[in-house]
């Protein structure tokens, strides 16, 4: 081994001579590139402003390839002016980067408008000008490959402005380009029109359902490792998502809410990404990028529940608030189909929950239940509300009734829309217990939002519905009082020497009955029936109580037997009466007649042997 050191040094000026040769071979090949640098720069810029990028990027091509092979010539020598001479080269090939930057300006702008490309809405000639973009691409990805897989293998020589990177700007023009049609379709805001979001919301709909449709015929024009539509599917959900997080910071109102969250619940659907035309797995896709956070979810949940709950309060404000200004008008109510008083209170309630949930609905099956309740809770309030209001009317009425030519008549339909009210109640539990889930499948429900199981909402419905039945006994008792205060002198004659010798006071207070029931007859026959119960215990009571009270002294058994005949008489007439008043084919509730109590002591009364007296008296009262 040792004459290797002096051969090598005798080899020198042999090795030395093949590097100036090298050098000059790769002068003498790029000699013509060189001498007509300024020709091909020219014919380049010509081919960029004709179109033909193909054409202008073969003689970039060239150009750099001319000075790249000089510039590792330069590199690889050992000359002490390589600094000075690659500076040379660089600025001998200056206009080479001048045209590059314009060729990938062309580039990207074709680039960006590749689906106008496809459709051909662009002027040109449409695909094959992208096609050639993504060409061009792939061949400068390739030649950063080779100049990378050297530097790996370890040499230290990169030309000027490498790696591009191409590829990787190709897609970031073309997420720039999906981020422009999805932001830039909002053209108003909510100052300029109070349905911008769905507008917008609507526009974006169309648009990416259109362009993902484009995006699918775009396949062929690129390489199959683009995988190019799955590429798009993703960029225009992320863009999605993005600006549907930004719009779900800011303030929104009630509508924008929904809007915006029925839009979502849509969004995996047949009218945008689970269209079986753009053959898109939505459920991993989903799964994968939800497009807004759980926790963002809920959040927007609980805010359409709180706005939801202040706008039932204020509906049912206002429902109540007309409802009274209706009652101050003196105009008879409505009749429905069967006769029965009413007002469209109920209907308006009901009417409320009905869109309420429909809205829900909308937004998403989550929060139903939370709605639901809110609105129970709400009814509960306003029927609080509703029987201090007729309370309060009643209160007026018994100031001065002459000014409430319709009192009756209004207390009866108000008394019929607390017994709908308790109906609508009781049907709409039986939709709950129906169609909501049971409280184990809640239970594995969303988690961070304050869930609101089945049986929470059923015991609040009855509730609500003892609520109901209590507001419809306060009304019949008005209805109650009212003829009560009409018949209350004729039963004070009751059991007096009046009485006996033949008053009219027993058939006032039939007729004083059957004139009311005129309007009585228009409650719905359960209240009707509770009402004229309570009537005639009203009426047999002041009968009993007479009786209690001593009102009436007899000294002979003919007076005792006058007043057993007489009350005999009146248990006829009024049992008479309650029979006809409830001979109606509406009433199918059990009705107890209690007019023969009267009957029966009229008939202890009148025995003629005093001693049994007090035997029948303590068989009647057992």
């Amino acid at each position: 081994l040792t004459p290797f050191p002096q051969l090598r040094e005798k080899m020198r000026e042999l090795r030395d001579a093949n590097a100036r040769h090298g050098q000059y071979a790769a002068a003498m090949e790029n000699l013509k590139h060189i001498f007509n640098i300024t020709k091909t720069i020219q014919d380049t810029k010509v081919a960029l402003d004709q179109g033909k990028l193909l054409v202008a990027h073969k003689n970039i091509m060239d150009l750099e390839l001319a000075r790249d092979e000089l510039l590792f010539e330069v590199h690889k020598s050992d000359s002490p002016n390589k600094d000075y001479e690659k500076n040379l080269l660089v600025t001998f090939f200056i206009k080479v980067d001048e045209l590059v930057t314009d060729l990938s300006s062309n580039m990207w702008f074709v680039i960006g408008r590749a689906l106008e490309m496809v459709k051909g809405s662009e002027s040109g000639s449409g695909p094959q000008e992208l096609v050639s973009c993504i060409r061009i691409v792939e061949r400068e990805e390739r030649i950063d490959n080779y100049y990378l897989d050297k530097k790996a293998r370890g040499s230290a020589f990169m030309p000027p402005g490498r790696p591009r990177q191409w590829r990787k700007k190709a897609f970031e023009v073309l997420e720039k380009t999906v981020w422009s049609r999805v932001e830039g379709n909002q053209l108003e805001d909510r100052s300029l029109n109070k349905a911008w979001l769905a507008r917008y919301l609507e526009v974006c709909r169309k648009v990416i359902v259109d362009d993902l449709q484009l995006a699918r015929a775009a396949v062929p024009c690129f390489p199959p490792d683009y995988q190019i539509y799955d590429r798009f599917v993703h960029m225009y959900h992320n863009c999605v998502c993005k600006r549907l997080r930004e719009i779900a910071a800011e303030q929104m109102e009630k509508s924008e809410l929904v809007q915006l969250l029925s839009w979502i619940q849509t969004y995996g659907g047949e009218e945008l990404l689970g269209n079986r035309r753009l053959q898109i797995n939505t459920a991993a896709l989903l799964d994968d990028v939800p497009v807004l956070s759980r926790s963002t979810l809920n959040s927007l949940y609980d805010s359409f529940v709180e706005m939801t709950r202040r706008d039932m309060k204020n509906w049912l404000d206002k429902t109540l608030s007309a409802e009274k200004d209706d009652w101050n008008k003196h105009v008879r109510p409505d009749e429905d189909n069967f006769g029965y008083f009413y007002t469209s209170l109920p209907n308006i309630m009901f009417g409320m929950l009905r869109d309420t949930v429909t809205l829900a609905k909308e937004v998403s099956v989550e929060v139903i239940p939370s709605v639901i309740n809110l609105t129970i809770e709400e009814f509960f309030i306003f029927a609080n509300k509703y029987k201090d209001a007729f309370t309060a009317y009643r209160n007026k009425y018994f100031e001065n009734r002459s000014t409430f030519r319709e009192f009756t008549s209004t207390m009866v339909a108000i008394a019929n829309n607390l017994q709908t009210c308790i109906e609508s109640t009781d049907k709409y539990m039986q939709q709950v217990r129906l169609s909501m889930e049971s409280d184990e499948q809640q239970d594995g429900g969303v988690a961070g939002r304050r869930a609101v199981s089945r049986q929470q909402i059923i015991d609040n419905i009855d509730r609500l519905n003892a609520r109901w039945s209590s507001a419809v006994g306060v009304a019949v008792n008005y209805l109650l009082e009212e003829i009560c205060e009409d018949l209350s002198p004729h039963l004070a004659e009751l059991f007096s020497r009046k009485w006996i010798v033949g008053c009219s006071a027993p058939e006032t207070i039939c007729m004083t009955v059957q004139d009311y029931y005129a309007d009585h007859r228009h409650l719905r026959p359960a209240t009707r029936c509770a009402l004229l119960m309570d009537l005639q215990f009203r009426i047999v009571g002041e009968y009993l109580k007479a009786i209690d009270s001593r009102r009436l002294t007899f000294a002979t058994y003919e007076e005792r037997a006058a007043a057993g005949s007489r009350m005999k008489a009146d248990a006829q007439r009024l049992e008479a009466l309650f029979k006809q008043l409830i001979d109606t084919d509406d009433i199918n509730e059990p009705f107890s007649l209690i007019c023969s109590l009267i009957s029966s002591c009229g008939e202890v009364i009148s025995l003629r042997d005093k001693s049994l007296l007090t035997l029948e008296v303590t068989t009647f009262s057992r």
